[in-house]
């Protein structure tokens, strides 16, 4: 089952500067599957009628020389009222729409001044408001830093036709977010669905990641799912899917030959603060990691260890936590990492982590809350906080 790839080249044929940041369009306008409310390839008179008269209506700025007359380019401005409830922490609530030859092709929240962080669920809520629905992906295609230009922070499949780009502006009274989503039929909805997935509790999990690209099935067109997952396979996984807090020295494995298929992964995990070796010096490649030590891997490596112990009275079993492990899970716990099926309040951590589990786990460490999955086994911490004395008491406590 191959990823969804993106031919940036040729998706996009003409870029220009305009009203609200950078206007991309395709040479081809072909509708987005499901547009739900509808606002992309519609004229502006029925556009009036969702957001309201327009504040503004102005042509676009610097327009390609390759534009022929007959696309004609106009910027739309609106303001409507709902709009604030939206993104509550920006001070101008409008949206500049472009048209050509009278089809809205691209919508911007353009430089709206105050402080926006756009995570995966803020661009939800944003494709929720305009199409009617919610967005069935998040997939970031592109991620480019410039310290001396605009910074394109990241653009981002929404799936269904939809792709979503964000950037940050420097000016004397701060930065200034920019947003936008636009037409893109590289980020048309693909189905992803392993055969032997289809009612399984971590489809969601798989699905996104599968889109991402980080994890792959078998030639079969299964995910097996349940399987136990290597200490090798999991460090090709965090290698690939998270980046880590700190750098480590390379080290060798005596069990960890150069010729080996995950060589340079298990040395990236190591390096990245995710996985380390035994005493004796080797790495076990091939024995099976446990639910507890795959947990402690990624809350460890992101710095996320955590002296609320409290948190870990959400398990009915955290007696049979090991006491290494205590503070990750902790951490874990707090950041929603943590996934449990059937029973929420059942780590289990001893056993074998299950490929399910796994993509579970990296899912949530890089989207956690933030993350378009709703799912039932997703342990939510206790509200209740214990003061940092009795927590520490509580060591050994389960």
């Amino acid at each position: 089952m191959t990823p969804l790839k993106l031919n940036w080249q040729t998706a996009w044929q003409t870029a220009i500067a305009g009203v609200g940041g950078l206007l991309l369009w395709t040479a081809g306008w072909v509708e987005p599957a499901y547009a739900g409310r509808a606002i992309l390839n519609r004229s502006p008179q029925l556009l009036d009628r969702y957001f309201g008269i327009p504040l503004e209506v102005e042509p676009c700025n610097n327009p390609s020389k390759n534009l022929s007359d007959e696309r004609e380019c106009i910027v739309r401005v609106y303001e409507p009222s709902d709009l604030a409830a939206v993104f509550p922490e920006l001070e101008q609530n409008t949206l500049s729409i472009t048209f050509i030859n009278d089809r809205s092709i691209r919508i911007d929240l353009a430089r709206a001044g105050g402080d926006l962080t756009y995570t995966p669920a803020k661009a939800s809520k944003l494709f929720n408001y305009l199409f009617g629905y919610r967005a069935p992906v998040w997939w970031v295609y592109s991620d480019n830093r410039n310290r001396d230009l605009p910074i394109w922070n990241y653009q981002a499949c929404l799936g269904d036709g939809i792709a979503t780009a964000y950037s940050s502006y420097s000016s004397p009274s701060g930065s200034v977010p920019d947003l936008s989503v636009f037409y893109n039929p590289d980020c048309e909805a693909t189905e992803y669905t392993f055969g032997d997935i289809r009612s399984h509790w971590a489809k969601p999990f798989i699905e996104n990641l599968a889109i991402q690209g980080i994890v792959a099935g078998f030639p079969d067109g299964t995910y097996r799912p349940d399987a136990s997952v290597t200490r090798a396979e999991f460090a090709a996984l965090v290698s690939k899917a998270l980046r880590g807090s700190y750098e480590r020295s390379p080290v060798e494995f005596a069990d960890v030959p150069w010729d080996f298929w995950a060589y340079d992964a298990i040395g990236l995990a190591y390096e990245r603060g995710f996985l380390t070796g035994y005493p004796s010096g080797i790495f076990a490649p091939n024995q099976a990691i446990p639910k507890v030590q795959a947990i402690v891997s990624i809350s460890g490596g992101l710095g996320l260890a955590s002296d609320a112990l409290g948190v870990l009275l959400a398990y009915a079993d955290g007696r049979e936590i090991p006491d290494y492990a205590k503070f990750n899970v902790a951490g874990a716990t707090q950041w929603g990492i943590v996934v449990n099926y059937p029973r929420l309040d059942r780590l289990e951590p001893n056993r074998p982590a299950t490929r399910g589990e796994i993509a579970a786990f990296i899912y949530q460490a890089r989207f956690g809350s933030d993350g378009f999955i709703d799912s039932p086994y997703i342990v939510i911490a206790p509200s209740n906080p214990i003061s940092p004395e009795i927590q520490l008491k509580m060591v050994g406590f389960f």
